[in-house]
């Protein structure tokens, strides 16, 4: 473009020159500022302005199209930082990734700002973009995927980590004990290692982790394990010193579940006989327990220790169950 309009430019002023020489062979005087007087063919003086403009075009145009260069540099540079942006974003993390070309720069905003999911059907004939997509699968699945650079504030991170911790549970406890990890990731640890931990290594974890709701979960797993990791009646007692009626009624439920409850009720009511003993909110799962084992006359005899305004829902299942009436104990307590 410069080429030609240089060239056009040439043969057009070379053409004005010669026709004002052809028109006229006289010179004209002017008085110039530092040049003094000047003394020049008229045609000089016709071409002189078209040499100035065309000078100052030609500048022009030069400054736009280094210009236009720049920006076109710019923005060929910012497309190849698009993928690994795309790539932070599939990861959830705080993009650095700085932009220079306007356009680009406020659809990196526009992007930064927003959470969005890809469908799992997607496919990508960018093998990078591919790999980060099946990391993020496998991670959404319960694999520990090795290697990722992840904002330790973000769920993909957590997720990977609770992952890993499945299966190390030197981690796990690391994780557990270590106030520097997030609270949500502790919480997310805590429940998958439940099924894996001992008393000794729950009594470790921090109090501010430990509620009745884990209290019972923890029992459950334990419960529900027939080896080495299974609690005696001591072990319960010490774990249910906090608990709620509710959850003591939650207890009696999740132990008569259990197989040593068939086995020997005698046991499982004792358990019972001494968590009330200790604790006064376990009188109604002590009841529930031997309502469940149809010791109803034991009940009656029982509830004589109490007013008649306490233990309301048992009078009224005992009264229903005197008249022949099918109740669910279930449905009362």
């Amino acid at each position: 473009m410069i080429k030609n309009y240089s060239f056009a430019s040439i043969i057009y002023i070379l053409l004005v020159a010669m026709l004002a020489m052809a028109t006229t062979g006289e010179n004209h005087a002017i008085q110039v500022y530092y040049f003094g007087l000047l003394d020049l063919p008229i045609a000089v003086w016709m071409v002189l302005p078209l040499v100035i403009f065309f000078i100052l075009s030609l500048l022009h145009i030069i400054f736009y199209k280094i210009l236009y260069q720049s920006k076109q540099k710019y923005f060929q540079k910012d497309l190849k930082t698009i993928k690994p942006l795309i790539i932070d974003l599939i990861f959830a993390n705080k993009s650095k990734i700085k932009f220079l070309s306007s356009e680009l720069k406020s659809l990196a905003t526009f992007l930064k700002s927003i959470d969005f999911s890809i469908d799992a059907d997607y496919k990508s004939k960018d093998e990078a973009v591919m790999k980060a997509l099946k990391q993020v699968q496998q991670i959404n699945n319960g694999d520990f995927v090795e290697g990722l650079q992840l904002a330790k504030d973000s769920k993909l991170y957590k997720q990977n980590k609770v992952n890993q911790s499945k299966n190390d549970e030197a981690l796990a406890m690391k994780i557990l004990q270590d106030e520097t990890f997030d609270l949500t990731l502790q919480q997310q640890v805590l429940q998958h290692s439940l099924q894996n931990i001992d008393l000794k290594q729950f009594q470790k974890i921090p109090k501010n982790l430990i509620n009745n709701q884990i209290n019972l979960a923890f029992l459950q797993c334990r419960l529900a394990q027939d080896n080495d990791l299974v609690l005696n009646d001591e072990d319960i007692i010490e774990l249910s010193q906090d608990f709620e009626s509710k959850d003591f009624i939650k207890l009696a439920k999740l132990l008569k579940n259990n197989i040593k409850s068939d086995t020997n009720p005698d046991q499982f009511l004792e358990l019972f006989y001494k968590l009330s003993q200790k604790y006064k909110n376990a009188n109604e799962a002590y009841l529930y327990a031997n309502l469940d084992f149809g010791k109803t006359e034991f009940v009656h005899e029982y509830l004589e220790n109490f007013t008649k305004d306490e233990m309301k829902s048992f009078r009224y299942y005992l009264v229903l169950k005197q008249t022949g009436i099918n109740v669910v104990l279930e449905d009362f307590i």
